[in-house]
């Protein structure tokens, strides 16, 4: 800008400056964030099982709530009689009904 000033050319209004900046702190949002990876996690008990792998995408745009939630699903539908049931009575399910194969597939899911 003081290159612009001491050349006589017009200087960017107040409006074009802030919205040059609003459209690099966009830019500047969606780039932040790093992977996180770690191998070889032991969970406590109940479980005391160690975990191989577990990862975040983005740490800033993820919850570490949320994928720690998504550990404890995992763990108990290991766990989980009925789910595990449920399991192999699909797995034993004949290939010949996607359409109800994939039902079953969306209801559990939710």
């Amino acid at each position: 800008l003081a290159a612009k000033k001491e050349k006589g050319e017009a200087l960017p209004s107040d409006e074009e400056v802030a919205a040059y900046k609003s459209e690099q702190m966009k830019k500047l949002k969606d780039s932040v964030g790093t992977r996180i990876v770690l191998h070889n996690v032991d969970l406590p008990s109940p479980i005391d099982r160690k975990i191989d792998l577990v990862q975040m995408q983005n740490d800033v745009t993820e919850s570490v709530e949320a994928a720690v939630e998504t550990i404890a699903r995992d763990e108990f539908a290991l766990k989980n009689t009925a789910v595990n049931a449920f399991d192999e009575w699909i797995k034993a399910a004949p290939g010949g009904a996607p359409g109800f194969l994939r039902a079953v597939q969306d209801r559990r899911e939710v």
